[in-house]
């Protein structure tokens, strides 16, 4: 994000010179050959300022070839999620009995300890199951590993499909991953005889990219952020 108003100095005349949504205005007065600024460059006579946006190779466009996503309401598919939309509806739900006793914290004094709410959005879908066939790891390792691993090596692969992506196995690909919560890692953390090979790469957040990137021999960079930012 930037600021809509970038100050910064003519090298010409060591004047200062702004700009406002594109437009360069000096004590109220237009550039003397009647142009204004656009991306920040102005001639003003004869002389060029210096340019308020870094450098470098200009941008490359984005396409979006592919879409996969689970969202609250049982929603698995673009077009579920756009005929969503269109019907103006809402998923808020009730706290699902499989997740937690909501009765058991529920408050409306919202006393310490516990919720005013008995309700959110929540996925609906079973996170102890994962189809195998797609992935390489073994049945042990499977029980152990994040849900939210589980949910992107899904939906990985039909976003791939959905964009009709065919031999991307090898190539340099990069994989990003945006994340909130460390859930699993907490809940886990608190068995104590809950150890083994598998406890490093099923649980930390960084994993989520580096298993896309692993099961699929994405050969790109890998990362995942941290996206409580954004919130």
């Amino acid at each position: 994000m930037t600021d809509s108003t970038i100050t910064w100095s003519d090298p010409a005349n060591g004047h200062a010179s702004s700009a406002s949504n594109g437009h360069t205005v000096n004590n109220d007065v237009p550039s003397t050959n009647g142009n204004h600024a656009m991306n920040g460059h102005n001639a003003t006579n004869g002389h060029a300022t210096a340019a308020s946006t870094a450098t470098g190779s200009p941008p490359e466009p984005i396409a979006i070839c592919g879409m996969a996503c689970r969202l609250p309401s049982s929603i698995k598919t673009p077009q579920k999620l756009w005929e969503f939309l269109l019907a103006g509806g809402d998923a808020r739900s009730k706290v699902p009995e499989s997740r937690y006793n909501i009765e058991a914290f529920y408050d409306p004094s919202g006393k310490p300890g516990t919720t005013k709410t008995q309700h959110g959005y929540f996925l609906d879908g079973d996170l102890a199951n994962l189809d195998t066939a797609f992935f390489s790891m073994p049945r042990k390792e499977v029980e152990r590993i994040d849900p939210q691993q589980r949910l992107m090596l899904e939906v990985a692969r039909e976003c791939f499909e959905d964009g009709g992506e065919i031999g991307r196995r090898g190539k340099k690909i990069g994989c990003y991953v945006g994340n909130l919560g460390d859930d699993w890692l907490e809940m886990l953390a608190q068995d104590t005889q809950n150890f083994g090979i598998y406890r490093l790469s099923g649980y930390g957040d960084f994993a989520l990219s580096n298993r896309i990137s692993y099961e699929m021999n994405l050969q790109g960079m890998s990362d995942s952020l941290v996206e409580a930012r954004q919130i």
